[in-house]
């Protein structure tokens, strides 16, 4: 077997690999004002090499090898993200189910519902409701993260999407008020339905400006590894008989705190 093919063999051969991670979310999280923690981030064998093929500058060598594009800081981000709201992303609450816009005619709905229901009155309102249209409604929501244990926002101002029909069923569904609603609106509508819209939209997870990120640095000194012992395969001072002990560098993420001559040079000590 020459050089070139025991080193790309080797390319080949490699396995998944775990790295000793501190992660952290700057204000927010699990404890309210910041959060961290401990973890193990793994990467795919087609991830790790895809890190070495960019440092190691020899594209020859991973002809019909597969490779993964990765970024390593968004996946500890990520990581650090969901240790830090376990239980999901942030969510909205409507605050109050009718929008800006309908304001005033509720005002006069709920008069109506307080008082005397004459005829003229129920018609006026009955006019108001049917000049209703499809637009964006303005809704005010508390932003919370999954278990309502902690407030990102308490007056989130978001534009919701409605047809006609939708916002003539809100205000429904808040005045029960048959007689006024009556071939106008048959479904009333309550906090469940902005809520799922605003679910759908997702727009709740914008208010969620912490910041996540953390430390894996045994990453570096793998990748730097590997490059190691390809470079010194095709050099001829790694050789088939020797890869082996080589390799078994890679077996405890423990020893990515050594650079891996070091390390080596050691365990032929011992």
């Amino acid at each position: 077997m020459t050089q070139f093919e025991l080193a790309k063999k080797t390319i080949e051969t490699i396995g998944w690999h775990s790295f000793h991670c501190s992660i952290y979310a700057t204000e927010g999280g699990a404890c309210g004002n910041g959060w961290d923690d401990c973890n193990e981030l793994e990467l795919s064998p087609e991830q790790i090499r895809y890190l070495i093929k960019v440092q190691l500058d020899k594209d020859e060598l991973f002809e019909g090898i597969e490779t993964e594009e990765v970024d390593v800081d968004e996946m500890i981000a990520a990581m650090a993200k969901e240790g830090a709201w376990p239980d999901g992303d942030p969510r909205a609450w409507v605050n109050d189910i009718i929008p800006d816009e309908l304001t005033s005619l509720s005002e006069d709905l709920k008069s109506l519902a307080d008082g005397e229901r004459n005829a003229e009155a129920i018609e006026n309102a009955r006019e108001k409701l049917r000049a209703i249209k499809d637009g964006n409604y303005t809704f005010h929501f508390t932003i919370t993260d999954y278990d309502e244990d902690y407030y990102f926002d308490e007056d989130a101002q978001e534009k919701i999407p409605l047809t006609a029909q939708e916002a003539i069923g809100l205000l429904y569904g808040e005045y029960d008020l048959k007689e006024v609603f009556e071939g106008l609106c048959e479904n009333a509508l309550y906090e469940d339905f902005i809520e799922d819209k605003a679910e759908a939209m997702d727009f709740a997870g914008g208010y969620d400006y912490y910041t996540y990120g953390g430390e894996c640095e045994g990453i570096e000194e793998c990748i730097d590894a590997w490059i190691y012992v390809i470079e010194s395969i095709l050099s001829g001072e790694i050789t088939e008989e020797t890869l082996d002990s080589w390799k078994e560098y890679f077996d405890d993420p423990d020893n990515y705190a050594y650079d891996i001559e070091d390390w080596y040079e050691d365990r032929e000590e011992d």
